[in-house]
């Protein structure tokens, strides 16, 4: 909250931004806030390092946590499918579902999605409550999170509210259970997709990184 910071301005914890206060074009984040390699900032590593999912062992995501733009996955070990959460049974997972436990937790990675894009979850949905449970997303039936570029992006132009169901289509698996698919040109991330751990990484929408396990759903 605002009002729980101003107080302390100019403090340790809180950093301060003016109309009139000089900016480098093209920096997302403050130099601190980059991620390093040693003493090198952002800026200076090479390009492979930059991406999502290159070099290192990747593993499979098994929970998120989205902050706007900035999302933060949590991997878990390759091959485990015992991972859960309190009331991860129970939907609207937005109110019910916990985290996952930590204890299955073995790397964490934040991306960081241009601000042009769309950062949507199930929850980001049109209507109060959305349909799905954390165990539908460990089951690949709906993805946790989907990405959507300025041009696939509908009504934005009119001021209207972006919505997961505007970028998904319904389906079915082989069990006659409802799925949830994205349209073409939008990028999903599922529980089991993979990542590589590591600090804050700018996500590359040419090169997201993502390895994705097999799917279920039948179109």
């Amino acid at each position: 909250m605002w009002d729980s910071f101003t107080d302390y301005v100019g403090g340790k914890h809180t950093r301060r931004y003016y109309f009139g206060d000089s900016m480098e074009p093209g920096i997302i984040l403050p130099d601190d806030l980059m991620p390093k390699s040693g003493n090198a900032a952002w800026t200076d590593l090479p390009a492979e390092k930059k991406q999502a999912g290159s070099g290192g062992s990747s593993l499979p995501i098994i929970d998120w946590e989205k902050k706007g733009n900035v999302v933060q996955f949590s991997l878990g070990e390759e091959g485990d499918t015992d991972y859960w959460g309190d009331d991860w049974d129970d939907a609207p997972y937005e109110y019910n579902a916990d985290p996952v436990y930590e204890e299955y937790v073995r790397g964490k990675v934040s991306l960081v999605f241009p601000f042009d894009w769309d950062v949507l979850e199930p929850a980001d949905c049109e209507g109060s409550n959305s349909p799905w449970t954390k165990d539908d997303m460990k089951s690949r039936r709906v993805p946790c999170l989907i990405a959507v570029p300025p041009e696939q992006q509908v009504g934005r132009e009119d001021g209207r509210d972006a919505y997961f169901e505007t970028y998904t289509d319904y389906t079915w698996d082989k069990n006659e259970e409802r799925c949830c698919r994205p349209k073409p040109g939008v990028i999903p991330f599922f529980f089991g997709d993979y990542l590589t751990p590591g600090g804050l990484t700018r996500f590359d929408p040419v090169r997201p990184g993502l390895r994705s396990a097999s799917l279920d759903c039948t179109e």
